[in-house]
C-alpha cells in the first residue's frame, strides 16, 4: 500500500577514517515527485558536504547547497526539465569522522522537506532522520602541540601540516580553549584544495605524500578574539608550523612563525623583554590530559638573579595566555627569563612573543633545560 513520498536517513559507510557516508533516499509512494527541497540539521561541530545522488543524475537533477547557520545545510534538488525522480539516492552526505564532539553517535534530523511535481503543484514529503556511528580511533600518538591559538578580534591561526614520508597520511588537530575542554572552531583551506569550510572541535585531513596541506582559522573580523591550543595527532613523519595573524585598525596586517613544539624536556626557559617600548606576551598549554595544580614558574632578572617564584594552575589540556607586565608587574621596564617547569609525569608548551609599542611582533623561542 502506497503512503505517499518519503525522504529518510540512510549511513552507508563508516569506515573511512576521515567521513561518514549518509545517503537521502526518496520513495515516491505513489506520488509523481521531479523536484524535492530539504533542510538538515546536525551537530554544529561536523563538517558536512552533498552532492547529487545517483536517482537525481538519471533524472538530470542538480543539487544546490546552503548552509543557513553551523549545523544547519539546505539541499535543493531540480533540474530544468520535469522529469521524474526514481526511487533511490537523491543525495549523499559527507560528514568529518573525526570531528564527532563526543565518543558514541550523532543524529542527523531533517528540519523540514517538501517536493513538487511535474507541473509544479507541491507534494507532501514525510521524513525519517538517521543516527550516525562514526569510525573512532582514539590510539593517535600526539606528535606535537602549538601552544597558542587566536582567532577572532582580528586574528587569524594558519596551521601548515607537513608530510615527510613517501605515502599519503592522516593528520588529525584537536582544539583545545583554555579549560581544557575541545572547542568549536570555524575552519577553512586554501582554494586550491577544493575542500568545504567546516565547523569542528576535531579535524582530520590527509596530507599528500612529500606534501603540505593548510588549515586556517575562518572568523568574522569584528568577532570577538578566541585563544586555545592545538594538539597534532598523527603518525611519524608528519610535522608543522603556525603562523599568528592580526589585521590593525590601518588595515596593515602583522605575522609570526612558530614551529610545532615536540620537545619535553624538565623545564622551559623563556626570555622576556619588557623595556622601552617592547611587550613580551606568553602562551602556556598543558599537553597531557592530567590537571597541574600549580605549574612552578621561576622570574629571573637579566643578570640571572631569582625575584620570584610562582604556581600556575592548569587544567589537562589547558590553556594560559598573558602579558608578562599585566601578571607580573614588578617585571615592568625588565628583561630577563620566565623559567617553567614540567610538572612530574606530565608535559607542557611554552611560547613567547615580543610586541612592538607600533603593533609589530615576533616569536621569541622558549629554550629548554
Amino acid at each position: 500500500m502506497l503512503h505517499g513520498a518519503s525522504l529518510s536517513i540512510v549511513t552507508t559507510s563508516s569506515t573511512s577514517s576521515s567521513r561518514v557516508i549518509a545517503e537521502v533516499q526518496l520513495a515516491s509512494g505513489g506520488d509523481r515527485v521531479s523536484a524535492v527541497q530539504f533542510d538538515l540539521t546536525y551537530e554544529a561541530a561536523l563538517g558536512m558536504s552533498a552532492t547529487v545522488g545517483a536517482v537525481a543524475v538519471g533524472a538530470g537533477k542538480d543539487l544546490f547547497v546552503s548552509e543557513i547557520s553551523p549545523g544547519h545545510l539546505r539541499v535543493l534538488v531540480v533540474g530544468q526539465n520535469s522529469s521524474l525522480l526514481d526511487d533511490g539516492v537523491v543525495a549523499s552526505l559527507a560528514l568529518s569522522a573525526s570531528a564527532f564532539p563526543v565518543p558514541g553517535a550523532s543524529t542527523l534530523q531533517f528540519e523540514s522537506a517538501v517536493a513538487s511535481d511535474p507541473d509544479g503543484q507541491r507534494v507532501g514529503v514525510t521524513t525519517t532522520g538517521g543516527t550516525l556511528a562514526p569510525w573512532t580511533n582514539t590510539n593517535w600518538p600526539t606528535v606535537g602541540v602549538f601552544p597558542h591559538l587566536a582567532t577572532g578580534g582580528g586574528w587569524k591561526s594558519s596551521f601548515t601540516l607537513l608530510n615527510l614520508t613517501s605515502s599519503p597520511s592522516l593528520a588529525r588537530l584537536v582544539f583545545w580553549d583554555d579549560g581544557g575542554v575541545p572547542q568549536v572552531v570555524r575552519l577553512k583551506f586554501p582554494p586550491d584544495e577544493g575542500l568545504p569550510a567546516q565547523t569542528a572541535s576535531v579535524l582530520e585531513v590527509t596530507i599528500p605524500a612529500q606534501g603540505v596541506m593548510v588549515v586556517e582559522t575562518d572568523t568574522e573580523p569584528d568577532s570577538t578574539v578566541r585563544v586555545g591550543s592545538v594538539e597534532l595527532q598523527a603518525s611519524t613523519g608528519i610535522s608543522g608550523s603556525a603562523t599568528f595573524s592580526h589585521q590593525q585598525d590601518t588595515g596593515q596586517s602583522m605575522e609570526a612563525v612558530v614551529p610545532l613544539e615536540t620537545r619535553q624536556p624538565a623545564s622551559f626557559v623563556q626570555p622576556f623583554d619588557n623595556t622601552q617600548e617592547f611587550m613580551t606576551a606568553v602562551a602556556l598549554s598543558n599537553s597531557s590530559g592530567s590537571a597541574s595544580t600549580g605549574l612552578q614558574v621561576i622570574a629571573r632578572d637579566r643578570l640571572g638573579n631569582q625575584l620570584f617564584t610562582d604556581a600556575i594552575p592548569l587544567a589537562g589540556h589547558g590553556h594560559l595566555s598573558f602579558s608578562v607586565i599585566d601578571k607580573y608587574a614588578v617585571l615592568a621596564g625588565q628583561r630577563g627569563t620566565l623559567e617553567f617547569l614540567s610538572p612530574s609525569g606530565g608535559s607542557i608548551a611554552v611560547l613567547g612573543l615580543r610586541f612592538n609599542s607600533n603593533g609589530t611582533f615576533t616569536s621569541v623561542p622558549a629554550q629548554v633545560r
